[in-house]
């Protein structure tokens, strides 16, 4: 070390001695020098105080990894090839591609590979692919053709040509006839080696399968539709147009060429074979009368068909003039047509309008036309009497000899079966009656009356009803009507309450048709089983209604008064001889709420009752006999009533 003194100090600096290591690869730069191989550098420092400071530098010179990437490489586009560099220590090519990837050569470019060894010294080499540019390689559009058509396939923009197919053997400018739709390939080769391929599709459409139809046999004057089918546009011999009907006099083949929407073309031809027609003859004309038949019966070919329906060989009432039409048919199928006039004469006749009458009632038929008679043995326009519904038949003759008939139907309507009710009829004086007619429509009554409308009879009579049906025919009914005269109650005798159900009512009829039966309100209107007087009955109205043996009836309503009266026995003799063995105290029951009270002479009750009155018996509570006395009584016969009645009752033996 190194001393120094400054003033009254003594400083005593040490040299500093410090070893430093550096480590690059390939070569150090220190100091401005340049260093390609380790070295060990000795440097002293002097600072400002003057000591020197030493500074050992240690050199180390890593030495750069080996790499190879490869020899450079002449590819055609499209061949594979590895990027495989060799060295030691990690390896990456250029776009992070991994050391021993397989490519596909497409352009020409340059790959680096980079290595990095355990001292993390890197070094690098560079791999050169060289690509030519392909050639193009052109077979043309894709193409169609029809079925069996030939076609010529060329390459171009190579030096040589291969063509492959599934199907068809070809060469590069051969013609050749395609046998399906397919692709088919070519490759083009160059000078240098490099191969490139195009392909074409070749559509092959199929021919129309054109159909003339079926070879067929027409009569003549017959027209034939030609119409081909299996293509777009056709062309036929002789001028035909496809679609239409032709007229064909002779046999003969016409062809037709179809065209499809591909441009492809088929041909067909059909037989047209022409056949001549009978000869149809329906018979000779002719003339009948009216209802007559004829015998139509055709010639000249095999099957016939006839107007109207008719069977060859029929017979056929026709019923005007008219013509007939035939059409026969022979073997072939051809047909011909003739006709039948046939003149009807028809004798005018017109037997009239139907008719219809009732029964009894008189007709006359009028026939028109000549020479006419009727059925039945009936005369042309004279009255007779039909007795049933019947048709009558009108007969004419003309100069031809031709009859005719018309018919006439005379409906005999039966009369209505008017019933005015029962023959005869007994109704009580005062009585409304009411008549309906039953069988007919509608109906009218002598007397004034109307039908279903009530009325009053005053005098016995007879009533008659004229009936009138929906056909207008009429019959009559009656009924005899007489008047009884009604019971009459002439007297009326009233026994008014004198001490309550004691009063009664006497009555007298006399008149109407005896004997009588009596229906007092007493127990219900309506059962007939009272008497003419009533006994033992309460102040009141009373109706009573008298009838008598045809069902006539008087009525009368009778009051009772209410006249009541209290009798009280003075004495009884209870004895149990039958007679006055009880006191009897009468128009008592009206008095509901009555009260009685009877006692001795020693003001001692020996009887007494409250309400409905028990007859006493003389005898006490306990059933003794009580002495013969005289004994006092208190009757209250209703609370309203404060006055009370009272005296003595004498029990004597």
């Amino acid at each position: 070390g190194c001393e120094s003194v400054i003033g009254a100090h003594i400083i005593i600096n040490q040299s500093i001695i410090s070893t430093d290591v550096i480590e690059a690869c390939d070569s150090v730069v220190w100091k401005n020098n340049t260093y390609y191989s380790n070295s060990l550098l000795v440097d002293t420092l002097t600072s400002v105080t003057g000591c020197d400071s030493i500074e050992i530098v240690e050199i180390i010179v890593n030495s750069l990894p080996l790499v190879y990437a490869g020899l450079d490489l002449n590819l055609c586009v499209g061949d594979t090839f590895n990027l495989n560099a060799t060295g030691n220590g990690i390896m990456t090519w250029n776009n992070s591609i991994p050391n021993g990837q397989t490519l596909i050569a497409d352009s020409s470019m340059s790959f680096i590979v980079q290595i990095i060894d355990s001292n993390l010294c890197i070094n690098y080499d560079t791999l050169m692919l060289s690509v030519p540019q392909l050639i193009d390689i052109y077979t043309g559009p894709d193409t169609a053709i029809c079925q069996y058509d030939s076609i010529t396939l060329n390459g171009s923009g190579a030096d040589f040509y291969i063509w492959t197919n599934a199907n068809d053997l070809l060469a590069n400018g051969v013609p050749f006839i395609p046998t399906a739709s397919s692709y088919y390939v070519v490759e083009g080769f160059t000078a240098n080696g490099c191969i490139n391929t195009d392909s074409v599709y070749i559509t092959v459409y199929n021919l129309p399968n054109v159909q003339a139809g079926l070879d067929t046999a027409i009569c003549y004057g017959d027209s034939v539709l030609f119409a081909a089918n299996g293509a777009l546009n056709y062309q036929w011999s002789n001028g035909v147009q496809n679609g239409n009907y032709w007229m064909v006099d002779t046999s003969q083949i016409y062809h037709v060429i179809g065209q499809d929407i591909n441009g492809c073309i088929n041909s067909d031809s059909i037989l047209i074979s022409v056949n001549v027609i009978p000869t149809v003859d329906a018979g000779l004309d002719t003339a009948i009368c009216i209802n007559d038949s004829i015998f139509v019966q055709a010639t000249g070919a095999n099957q016939f068909t006839w107007s109207n329906g008719l069977l060859n060989g029929s017979y056929f009432i026709p019923d005007s003039t008219s013509t007939l039409f035939v059409t026969g048919i022979d073997n072939n199928g051809c047909f011909n047509h003739d006709t039948l006039d046939i003149v009807v004469h028809i004798p005018f006749v017109f037997a009239g309008f139907d008719q219809e009458i009732c029964i009894e009632d008189s007709v006359i038929l009028i026939g028109q036309g000549f020479n006419v008679s009727w059925s039945n043995n009936i005369l042309d326009s004279t009255y007779f009497y039909p007795d049933s519904t019947l048709k009558y038949i009108l007969t004419v003759q003309d100069t031809n000899g031709c009859y005719n008939y018309d018919t006439v139907m005379v409906t005999v309507n039966n009369l209505p079966q008017v019933d005015a009710g029962i023959d005869s009829l007994v109704i009580c004086e005062g009585d409304e009656l009411l008549l309906e007619g039953n069988g007919a429509n509608s109906y009218s009554w002598n007397q004034g009356v109307i039908d279903g409308v009530y009325f009053i009879p005053t005098i016995d009579t007879t009533y008659i009803v004229m009936g009138v049906d929906t056909n207008g025919c009429i019959n009559t009914d009656s009924i005899f009507v007489s008047i009884a005269p009604l019971p009459i109650i002439d007297s009326v005798n009233i026994i008014d309450i004198q001490y309550g159900n004691d009063a009664a009512i006497f009555t007298n009829t006399i008149g109407g048709t005896p004997p009588y039966v009596y229906d007092w309100d007493i127990d219900g209107l309506g059962d007939l089983d009272d008497g003419p007087n009533l006994f033992y009955i309460n102040p009141g109205q009373y109706q009573l209604n008298v009838y008598d043996s045809i069902g006539c009836m008087d009525s009368t309503l009778v009051d009772i008064a209410s006249n009541f009266q209290i009798y009280i026995a003075e004495a009884i003799t209870p004895n149990n001889d039958g007679f006055n063995d009880t006191w009897v105290i009468l128009g008592l029951y009206n008095y509901p709420q009555a009260e009685i009270k009877v006692f001795n002479s020693y003001g001692q009750i020996v009887f007494e009752n409250q309400g409905y009155y028990q007859y006493w018996d003389g005898k006490t509570v306990g059933g003794q006999l009580l002495p013969a006395s005289d004994y006092y009584f208190v009757i209250y016969l209703d609370p309203s009533i404060t006055i009370p009645l009272y005296g003595t009752i004498t029990i004597t033996y």
